[in-house]
């Protein structure tokens, strides 16, 4: 979608003059036919369509985007007001860090195990072992994070008050929910290749 965009930008200034107009009548219709292509997978799609309407709203303002929105969403025939269509993407399944043979250091994205710089695949040995450090993070910091109250969003005071001086109840700042899904998302990359020790950690964890 991207190279077809600069060339398309490319052929209009090899003619003299950018016809923005064309431009965005060409986009609005690879973008529509992008919609209707992952109508299968309705969250891909939401996924695409926040994304470039974000771009959209930027460049051309609330109103246009509004309507690529609305137009994008019927095509996956979910209303755009719906909570299903809200923008949601998920960002926990980039977690730790490990250090390439190149030098750098990058959180793991357990969605593609390889570096951002060189693409090297990790190495499955180390790959366990930085995994095993950041599920310790993790247990950790779920375990010594704060409660926050779910009114006046104050951390609480007293550990044994059950609720704030406005009445309102403490709350995880990590849900158990959050912190579970983070375990399923590393016992998932254990379980495809294999990582014993890492496998038998989730599953405690899932377990207790």
């Amino acid at each position: 979608f991207v190279e077809e965009f600069v060339e398309l930008c490319k052929e209009n200034v090899m003619m003299g003059s950018i016809n923005f107009k064309a431009i965005r009548h060409q986009l609005e219709k690879k973008i529509y036919e992008i919609v209707a292509m992952v109508q299968e997978d309705c969250n891909e799609g939401l996924i695409f369509t926040n994304v470039i309407c974000a771009i959209f709203q930027s460049a051309l303002g609330e109103a246009e985007a509004r309507i690529l929105r609305q137009n994008c969403c019927r095509l996956l025939k979910v209303s755009p007001y719906s909570e299903e269509a809200k923008f949601k993407l998920d960002n926990q399944k980039k977690f730790g860090k490990i250090e390439c043979s190149c030098g750098l250091v990058q959180p793991i994205d357990v969605t593609l195990p390889k570096c951002i710089n060189c693409e090297e695949e990790f190495r499955l040995e180390q790959l366990e072992y930085s995994l095993l450090e950041a599920i310790n993070e993790q247990v950790g910091s779920y375990q010594d994070q704060d409660l926050y109250c779910s009114k006046c969003n104050l951390p609480q005071q007293k550990i044994f008050f059950q609720e704030c001086t406005c009445g309102g109840e403490y709350k995880q700042t990590v849900s158990r929910e959050k912190f579970i899904s983070i375990i399923i998302s590393i016992e998932k990359v254990a379980r495809e290749n294999e990582m014993k020790l890492l496998l038998e950690t989730c599953e405690w964890l899932l377990n207790k």
